[in-house]
């Protein structure tokens, strides 16, 4: 049984092949293993999807195995990571109502990550709660992609604004 999501998948060929767009990038489905993603990757060539320059995979960072495994997970074949800040803190300090600042744990998987992607050349995404302080540590990392909710554009243009003034003003 396949953890593909079929919606998605009819959107995916839609955009591709009824509208021809190209650079379309899936973020895969969440998995624990590396025998999961394999498995999910199968399932999407049986779709008919490859990776390529115009069809790149990205792999949520959603579990702590994801962050301890990492290594093994790009040996797969990927071509960058989703950082969910929010589903990572919710795995590492067991709740389903994370709210606020991350942790230290989940700080600390997210230079790890960084750091890996980097030596490996892979993008690397974040999504989930933002603030001021996290919007700058993402920039210093090198992440320029971040995806939040859109209920909270208010909230995330402010964050941006003041991230940005702060390390303008540090750069004079």
């Amino acid at each position: 049984m396949s953890n593909l999501d079929e919606i998605e998948l009819a959107l995916f060929r839609h955009a591709k092949h009824k509208e021809e767009l190209k650079n379309l990038h899936l973020i895969l489905p969440p998995t624990r293993t590396i025998s999961g993603l394999l498995g999910l990757k199968k399932d999407i060539a049986g779709e008919g999807i490859s990776r390529s320059k115009q069809t790149m995979f990205y792999f949520p960072i959603a579990f702590p195995s994801n962050v301890v495994l990492l290594d093994r997970f790009f040996e797969a074949g990927l071509d960058g990571v989703v950082f969910d800040g929010k589903k990572l803190a919710e795995e590492f300090l067991g709740t389903n109502a994370f709210e606020g600042d991350l942790d230290d744990s989940v700080l600390w998987a997210l230079d790890f990550v960084c750091e890996l992607c980097r030596r490996a050349g892979l993008a690397i995404v974040y999504s989930g709660f933002v603030d001021d302080k996290l919007i700058e540590r993402l920039f210093e990392k090198g992440i320029r992609h971040i995806v939040t909710d859109s209920s909270d554009s208010e909230t995330m243009l402010f964050s941006l604004m003041n991230a940005e003034n702060k390390l303008l003003n540090n750069r004079v």
